[in-house]
């Protein structure tokens, strides 16, 4: 089970534009975001952890993780 929730980063919609395309702005969000929700696991203890399910190993597994990283 991966702790981080999966999702696409920010798209740009062009006039006649058959997809979305990824921007700039949506990639830096989400790489932020993986920051801090990967220090946020850094930094919460085991039992808190547990609460929510989430396994200490694979806590830190992720945590280890670059924010470039899915």
């Amino acid at each position: 089970m991966s702790v981080m929730a999966k999702h696409s980063y920010g798209t740009h919609r062009t006039a006649g534009a058959s997809g979305a395309r990824p921007t700039l702005a949506g990639l830096l969000k989400l790489w932020e975001d993986r920051r801090t929700s990967r220090q946020a696991l850094a930094e919460m203890p085991d039992h808190l952890l547990a609460d929510i399910g989430v396994d200490p190993l694979e806590a830190r597994r992720e945590a280890r993780k670059p924010f470039w990283r899915a």
